[in-house]
């Protein structure tokens, strides 16, 4: 019983998992270019976002920290390591800004 679940339940899983990856981008891609003003908005985020980490990849070092020798991490790997550790700080930054700014504007509006 278990080879036959095995046998036929793992490759139809497989098969679900990339129909799901498939779908996951076409309708995006699909109801962008359908309607291209409302997708205008979501362009300029992921544009924003792309910025941001050449901004901190950039910025980021590469230096070597005792991790590297136990791991065996390249530096090219530990400068991709710092620039998102940086992303996710400038990604919180932002929206804790945006967060106090929503707050106080909303107190001022009264």
């Amino acid at each position: 019983m278990s080879s036959l679940v095995i046998n036929f339940g793992l490759p139809l899983a497989y098969i679900l998992i990339a129909l799901a990856f498939i779908l996951a981008i076409a309708f995006p891609v699909y109801f962008m270019l359908t309607d291209l003003k409302k997708a205008k908005a979501s362009l300029i985020g992921v544009g924003a976002v792309i910025v941001v980490y050449v901004v901190c990849y950039l910025l980021a070092s590469g230096a070597p920290v005792d991790v590297e020798e136990k791991f065996m991490v390249s530096e090219g790997t530990m400068k991709f390591i710092d620039a998102s550790i940086y992303v996710v700080y400038v990604l919180l930054a932002i929206t804790l800004c945006t967060i106090i700014f929503s707050a106080v504007s909303a107190v001022f509006k009264k």
